[in-house]
């Protein structure tokens, strides 16, 4: 059963009654009413205990005790035949996206800021070993997909080439930029450019890597 559908049977059965109606507006401004209140939520959790609940969830953090395998620190994507007919991949290997301009790319310290501390990477202390760091990015693996026997060589890859280990730390987080974003913004911005060069955009597609 689809999340619609169990929506409707939810709503049909008076399970989200808590819901506030959509609220009235004029034609041209935004609509601001919201679909469900935090207590048709809660309700809802309730009434499915053999799901995981949408409050406890904890997106985007970094488990340090389980299997990362069987990790979902985020919401999968969901291939519906409707919105998503096919993966973006494939999508954007039939050309069969609309042509729209945008701009792709990453920035130096792309996983240097903020986002190690709201992933719960323990890195505080400011330094890193090689054995610490390879553990690290096992537990990374449902953001980052590197396979368990790959681990060693990217790490070796990365950090091999210092022992101090501040420098270490630093080159981690440039390692875990490098997967979550530089590597995809360069394969979207090569199909892009190779689609652009051969196809009725021939010429409209202008890709620069900095």
């Amino acid at each position: 059963m689809s999340f619609s559908e169990l929506y409707e049977s939810e709503l049909s059965n008076g399970r989200w009654e808590n819901s506030p109606k959509p609220a009235q507006h004029q034609e041209g401004e935004p609509d601001t009413s919201v679909a469900c209140s935090p207590s048709s939520v809660f309700s809802w959790e309730a009434s499915h205990p053999h799901l995981l609940p949408l409050s406890s969830q904890n997106f985007l953090t970094l488990d340090l005790h389980g299997d990362p395998r069987e990790s979902y620190p985020h919401t999968p994507m969901v291939i519906d035949g409707v919105v998503l007919p096919k993966t973006p991949e494939e999508l954007q290997a039939e050309r069969r996206l609309h042509t729209v301009p945008y701009m792709v790319g990453f920035k130096k310290k792309e996983f240097g800021c903020f986002l190690p501390t709201l992933m719960g990477y323990p890195l505080s202390e400011g330094k890193l070993n090689q054995k610490t760091a390879m553990s690290l990015l096992w537990k990374s693996y449902p953001f980052v997909h590197i396979p368990k026997e790959l681990i060693p060589e990217a790490i070796e890859k990365y950090l091999g080439g210092t022992d101090d280990p501040v420098k270490k730390k630093d080159l981690f987080l440039d390692l875990m930029g490098d997967v979550l974003f530089g590597v995809p913004s360069v394969i979207v911005a090569g199909t892009t450019k190779e689609h652009a060069s051969t196809g009725p955009e021939k010429g409209l597609c202008r890709t620069f890597l900095h």
